[in-house]
């Protein structure tokens, strides 16, 4: 099995679901640290919310240009 055998255009679900995960870690890890600073609460309201809509049309559209740059090429079965 190589790297790319499942992380590739012809399961656009499965790299969106990757890509908010990684959003997802970067905005607790991000919020974590702001919450030292400013408390909880105003963490998620600043630091969390307003980036959210952005994190998932993110991950749509890699999975969206993965999608299309592997458009016609052939699936590896095994």
């Amino acid at each position: 099995m190589h790297a790319d055998s499942h992380w590739n255009g012809h399961r656009p679900w499965l790299a969106f679901g990757g890509m908010l995960i990684s959003n997802t870690l970067c905005l607790f890890l991000g919020a974590a640290w702001l919450a030292l600073l400013i408390g909880v609460e105003q963490a998620i309201v600043a630091g969390v919310a307003p980036f959210l809509v952005g994190a998932v049309l993110k991950a749509g559209l890699g999975a969206l240009t993965l999608k299309l740059m592997t458009r016609g090429a052939k699936r590896d079965v095994r």
